[in-house]
């Protein structure tokens, strides 16, 4: 599913938070095994209510990994 995902460290500018390539990568299978015991499939749409910060980007590849769709709401 993730083998070939090559992602970087991540930070957020404003807060200075950030995750290393082990954490983002755990981050996305453990959402991804979440949204599928959940029982999100292919074409299902998720609504997010953040897009400012580094959850966004692991929700974002983990929906994106299932074939799922993500609409941000601000």
């Amino acid at each position: 599913m993730f083998l070939d995902l090559q992602v970087d460290n991540l930070a957020e500018p404003l807060t200075g938070r950030s995750w290393d390539k082990r954490t983002i990568m755990s981050q996305i299978y453990q959402r991804t095994a979440y949204y599928q015991s959940q029982g999100m499939k292919v074409s299902h749409r998720v609504l997010i209510h953040y897009g400012d910060n580094i959850e966004f980007f692991a929700d974002l590849m983990a929906i994106w990994s299932i074939g799922g769709c993500v609409i941000s709401i601000l």
